[in-house]
């Protein structure tokens, strides 16, 4: 989603403008405004944004309906199996290192998706985060639908090709069974949430889902 930000023009109003009908909803005790700035909306209407405007959004961080599938097929010596998994109707709210530019203590690094969806005069409203700045971060990083993410997703946990060579082949071999496989783990995710794994907290510090590709070979004595 693209946020609703606080123009340039704002700026200018918003001492005269700030909580009167019509005008800017006060953004809180203490706030300077920037241009780029998240400007928050007023939900209940009485000119100001506070703990009144709070409101449930998003699902829970643990889905409300997952689900599994296990597949799998053999012909003519060859072998075929996977396994799908999957997790509907839940959330994820951004936090720490992938919601923050340059993180709480602004000694973090800056993530690439946050350069490109930062607010600057030039995108306007296209934009889908406020400006980077280091003194509007107590404001712009609130818990919000902003930084509310889809973490659904079906995934490829594995998968498994073998094949085993026929007996005429092992006899000549002198075993008495010889198969080749190739498996994986994690190679395949569809999801909506792009900016970590949805299987791990968005704060930062859970190390990633990795990939991991396997040969193997089974010989039978």
């Amino acid at each position: 989603m693209s946020p609703t930000v606080i123009s340039e023009e704002d700026v200018k109003n918003y001492e005269s403008l700030k909580g009167k009908e019509g005008g800017i909803p006060d953004q809180g005790s203490g706030y300077i405004p920037l241009a780029g700035d998240v400007k928050y909306k007023d939900l209940n209407g009485d000119g100001k944004i506070d703990e009144k405007d709070v409101r449930d959004i998003g699902y829970p961080m643990y889905p409300l309906y997952s689900m599994g599938i296990n597949m799998g097929f053999s012909y003519k010596g060859f072998d075929l199996s996977m396994t799908w998994s999957g997790a509907f109707k839940t959330s994820r709210m951004l936090s720490s290192t992938y919601l923050e530019p340059f993180g709480h203590s602004n000694n973090f690094s800056l993530m690439k998706y946050m350069v490109d969806d930062a607010w600057t005069p030039e995108k306007g409203n296209s934009a889908k985060a406020p400006a980077l700045s280091f003194r509007s971060k107590g404001h712009n990083y609130m818990s919000s639908d902003l930084w509310l993410r889809n973490a659904s997703y079906l995934r490829l946990k594995n998968i498994e090709l073998g094949y085993s060579l026929p007996r005429s082949v092992t006899q000549k071999l002198h075993v008495s069974s010889l198969r080749v496989s190739l498996s994986g783990y994690n190679l395949l995710t569809f999801d909506k949430l792009k900016v970590c794994d949805p299987e791990t907290n968005p704060n930062g510090t859970a190390y990633p889902m990795i990939k991991i590709l396997n040969f193997g070979l089974r010989i039978g004595i």
